[in-house]
């Protein structure tokens, strides 16, 4: 086994690099929350809150059988 040392030093203005993730986050959550609240009513009819997330993943994401979804 081989020995390494590792240097631990603390991040300064920190806030600054987190704001660039929550930027992020917050453009794909509404981005999301749109999606969702234009389809709510055929949401809501879903029995499952299982069938509810997959039917939204399909509205949301582009897969090999599921090409053209509305989000895009």
């Amino acid at each position: 086994m081989m020995a390494s040392k590792t240097a631990k030093q603390k991040l300064r203005n920190y806030s600054r690099y987190l704001g660039f993730t929550l930027d992020i986050y917050r453009d794909a959550l509404s981005f999301a929350n749109k999606i969702v609240y234009a389809e709510w009513p055929a949401i809501e009819t879903l029995p499952h809150p299982k069938s509810r997330i997959n039917h939204v993943e399909n509205l949301i994401h582009a897969t090999s059988t599921n090409i053209y979804p509305k989000a895009r």
